[in-house]
C-alpha cells in the first residue's frame, strides 16, 4: 500500500488533480447556486404533476439525492430515469430535467428527444455539448455550469440547479437555511479530510479497507443513496469492485447470501452508513442484522451522518465516500480520474 498522505505520492498518481476538485467542492456549490439563481424559468413550468430527472452515472446520482431529500417535502412524485427510453406517462404535465454534465451522453440525448416528442416541460442541465445546443435550438431553459471536470466530481454543479429550479418554481420553500448549513459543513469538512490532517476518518477507513472488496449498506432511502454513491466512487476513482444495498430490503434477500464459505466472505469489508434521523426500529434492525452476518466479513465499520438537516447529513456521508475512494486510489497506485474502460466503450459505440 502506497503512503496516500504524502504529497509526492499524490502528485505521482493524481495526474488530473482530483484532490483539487474535492477540496474545491464548497466553492463549486456556491458558484452553482449563484449561476442557477440567474436562470429564469417559464411560469407555466410550475403547472406540473410529476418530475422526471433523466441522466446516467454521476449526473443521475444527483437526481437520486434530490428525490430522497424531497420525498417528504414535495407533493409531486420524482422519478430518476436512466437509459434510452422514458416512461409512457411523461406528458405536458411533466417537468423533465435532462441532466448530462458533458452534454453528449447518448442515453440522455435519446431520452431528451422522446420527452420533447411527448410534450414534456424540459429543463437542461449541461456544461456544453449536444444538450446545450438542443436547448438553444428549441428555446428551452438551460442551467450551464462550467465544464472540464469528471461528472462525478461536479456534484454541486449537477445537484443545486435541480433544487434551485424547484425553488424558483415555488415547489420547495423555506430551504435556504438548510442549503447554507450544508455548504458550511462541506467547507469545514473538506479541510479535515485533507492529506495533511493525519489519521482523519477518510485516512483510517482507507487503511482498514485496503485490499478488500467494499460492501456498502445504507439505512433507508437517504443513506441508501449515499451507499450507492460510495459504490460508484469506489468503481470509478479507486478502480475496485464494490456493491451496495439498502435496509430494510437487504434483510429480505441479501442477508442469506452471506452464509457462504468463510474463505470467500472474508474478502469483503462492510461499511454501514447510518442516518442520525433513523428510527429506533431501524437501529434495532441494523444491530440484529450485524449480529447475524457481521462476523462473516473481514471487518465491519459503522458510520453515522452528521448535521441537522437531511441535506447536510446526506452530503456528510457522500463527502466522506468521495475522499475515501480518492485515497484508496492513491493507496493502490492508480489515477483516480482516468476511466479508460468507459472511454473505450464510448469510442466503440460511437463507431458502431
Amino acid at each position: 500500500m502506497n503512503d496516500f498522505t504524502k504529497t509526492e505520492t499524490i502528485k505521482k498518481f493524481d495526474r488530473d488533480n482530483m484532490l483539487g476538485l474535492l477540496l474545491g467542492l464548497p466553492a463549486q456549490c456556491r458558484n452553482a447556486l449563484e449561476l442557477s439563481r440567474a436562470v429564469k424559468l417559464p411560469k407555466n413550468f410550475a403547472r406540473i404533476n410529476k418530475i422526471v430527472i433523466s441522466g446516467m452515472g454521476g449526473s443521475a446520482v444527483t437526481g437520486d439525492i434530490l428525490r430522497s431529500f424531497l420525498s417528504k417535502r414535495i407533493r409531486v412524485p420524482i422519478l430518476v430515469n436512466r437509459g434510452y427510453t422514458i416512461p409512457h406517462f411523461v406528458d405536458s404535465s411533466t417537468l423533465f430535467f435532462v441532466n448530462s454534465y458533458s452534454g453528449n451522453t447518448e442515453e440522455t440525448l435519446s431520452a431528451f428527444e422522446k420527452a420533447r416528442a411527448q410534450g414534456a416541460k424540459i429543463i437542461g442541465v449541461s456544461s456544453n455539448g449536444k444538450v446545450a445546443k438542443l436547448c438553444h435550438r428549441y428555446s428551452l431553459p438551460l442551467y450551464s455550469p462550467p465544464g472540464g471536470q469528471p461528472p462525478r466530481s461536479a456534484i454541486g454543479y449537477l445537484f443545486f440547479p435541480l433544487l434551485q429550479a424547484l425553488i424558483s418554481l415555488g415547489m420547495v420553500r423555506n430551504i435556504n437555511g438548510e442549503i447554507e448549513e450544508t455548504i458550511a459543513y462541506i467547507e469545514r469538512k473538506v479541510k479535515s479530510y485533507a492529506p495533511e490532517r493525519r489519521n482523519n476518518l477518510a485516512h483510517t477507513l482507507t487503511r482498514k479497507g485496503f485490499g478488500y472488496i467494499p460492501i456498502i449498506y445504507g439505512s433507508g432511502e437517504a443513506a441508501g443513496v449515499c451507499a450507492f454513491r460510495w459504490k460508484t466512487q469506489f468503481n470509478e476513482n479507486s478502480k475496485v469492485t464494490a456493491f451496495s444495498n439498502t435496509f430494510p430490503e437487504l434483510d429480505h434477500n441479501e442477508i442469506m447470501g452471506w452464509e457462504g464459505p468463510r474463505d470467500i466472505t472474508k474478502k469483503f469489508v462492510l461499511f454501514v452508513l447510518k442516518d442520525k434521523g433513523d428510527s429506533k426500529r431501524m437501529e434495532k434492525r441494523i444491530k440484529i442484522t450485524l449480529d447475524v452476518i457481521g462476523k462473516k466479513f473481514s471487518a465491519v465499520y459503522e458510520i453515522c451522518s452528521e448535521g441537522r438537516s437531511l441535506l447536510t447529513r446526506m452530503f456528510s456521508l457522500i463527502l466522506l465516500g468521495d475522499f475515501l475512494s480518492f485515497y484508496m486510489a492513491i493507496a493502490r497506485g492508480v489515477d483516480p480520474t482516468a476511466i479508460k474502460g468507459i472511454n473505450i466503450l464510448k469510442e466503440r459505440l460511437a463507431k458502431s
